[in-house]
C-alpha cells in the first residue's frame, strides 16, 4: 500500500477512534460540578428561574409527580395498574395548609397551600443532594447545550449512609443517565436503574422535569377545597388541659373532613373531652371534622 494513502488511513481511524472515545464528533467531555448541580436544581431555585414546573414519573406500574409553584406543591400517586381496589374518595388534613385526597385513581395532597412557599422542607423534590453528590462519574458528553451524563451510586455508600443493610443489598448499586441543560445546570430528565445483584433482576424509573405549566386539575380542585369551602369547622388541640401549662392550638378546617391531628413532645394520653374520661388513643388520632372537634393531650407520670 502506498505509504501516504496508509498515513491518511491512520489518521483518519485515529480521528474515528477521538470520536468514539467522545461519544461522537459532534459531543465533547465534559466536567460535572455535582454540588453546583444539586444547588442549581432545588425547589427555590427553579422558582427563581420558572413560574412553575413539574417533575413526572414512570416507575413501570405507576405515575408519580410534583407540581410546584409560589404558592402551593401539588404530589400525586396513581393507583397501581394491578390494583382492583376501591375507595370513595376523601380529604384529610393533616396541618394548616397540608391537606390529602384520595379516591380509587389516584393519592395526592396539597403539602403547602396559600401564602409564601416553605421550601425548607420541599426543596430536594428534584435530587436528594446527600446520594447525588456521592455518586461517581462514569461518563459524559454536551452537544448543542444540552449535557449528557451518567453515575454510579455503589453499595457501600448506601450502607455508609444507613439507607441500605448490608445483607440484603451487597453487590447491588444504582446506574443513572441524566440529562442537564449546560447553563443553567438544570436537570430536565433522569433514567434510573437499580440493579439487583442477589435477585439478578434490574428495575427502572424515569423521571421528567417540565418548567412553566399550568396547575393540573386535581391540584385546583383540591386547592379551591381547601381555601374556599362552603362550610367549615375548628380543629384544636389543648396540651396539659386544667395545669398552669395548658396551651391550646386550633385552625380551620372544612366541614366534613378528616383532621389528622399531629403534635411533637411525649404527649401519650389523646381525650376526647377536657374531663379526661374519654381515652381516644395513645397516639396520633383522625376525627372527622362534621363539627368543631377537639382532643386534649396529657403525658403519663414519670
Amino acid at each position: 500500500m502506498n505509504k501516504k494513502i496508509l498515513c491518511l488511513l491512520m489518521a483518519a481511524l485515529t480521528v474515528i477512534s477521538a470520536c468514539l472515545i467522545f461519544t461522537g464528533c459532534n459531543k465533547v467531555r465534559v466536567e460535572i460540578d455535582l454540588e453546583a448541580v444539586a444547588a442549581a436544581n432545588k425547589t427555590d431555585a427553579l422558582l427563581a428561574r420558572y413560574d412553575s414546573f413539574m417533575i413526572r414519573a414512570e416507575d413501570g406500574d405507576r405515575t408519580i409527580g410534583y407540581y410546584v409553584d409560589d404558592e402551593i406543591v401539588f404530589e400525586w400517586s396513581g393507583a397501581y395498574k394491578t390494583s382492583t381496589t376501591s375507595y370513595k374518595e376523601y380529604y384529610e388534613i393533616i396541618a394548616d395548609g397540608y391537606y390529602c385526597g384520595m379516591n380509587d385513581k389516584d393519592f395526592y395532597s396539597i403539602v403547602h397551600g396559600g401564602g409564601e412557599l416553605d421550601t425548607e422542607w420541599t426543596n430536594d423534590l428534584m435530587l436528594n443532594p446527600e446520594l447525588f453528590t456521592r455518586e461517581t462519574l462514569i461518563s459524559s458528553s454536551e452537544s448543542d447545550g444540552i449535557v449528557t451524563f451518567k453515575t454510579r451510586l455503589t453499595d457501600e455508600t448506601m450502607i455508609e449512609l444507613g439507607y441500605w443493610n448490608e445483607t440484603a443489598y451487597k453487590g447491588c448499586y444504582y446506574e443513572t443517565v441524566y440529562t442537564m441543560e449546560k447553563d443553567s445546570l438544570v436537570i430536565t430528565s433522569i433514567k434510573e436503574t437499580f440493579f439487583n445483584k442477589p435477585a439478578k433482576k434490574t428495575s427502572t424509573i424515569e423521571y421528567v422535569l417540565t418548567a412553566n405549566v399550568d396547575r393540573p386539575e386535581k391540584a385546583v380542585t383540591v386547592y379551591d377545597h381547601v381555601n374556599s369551602p362552603a362550610e367549615t369547622c375548628t380543629a384544636t388541640i389543648v396540651f396539659d388541659p386544667g395545669t398552669e401549662n395548658e396551651k391550646r392550638e386550633s385552625f380551620t378546617v372544612p366541614k366534613g373532613d378528616v383532621v389528622y391531628f399531629y403534635w411533637e413532645g411525649d404527649y401519650d394520653k389523646v381525650y376526647k373531652n377536657a374531663e379526661l374520661t374519654q381515652l381516644l388513643s395513645s397516639s396520633h388520632v383522625n376525627l372527622v371534622a362534621d363539627e368543631d372537634v377537639t382532643i386534649y393531650l396529657t403525658k403519663s407520670a414519670k
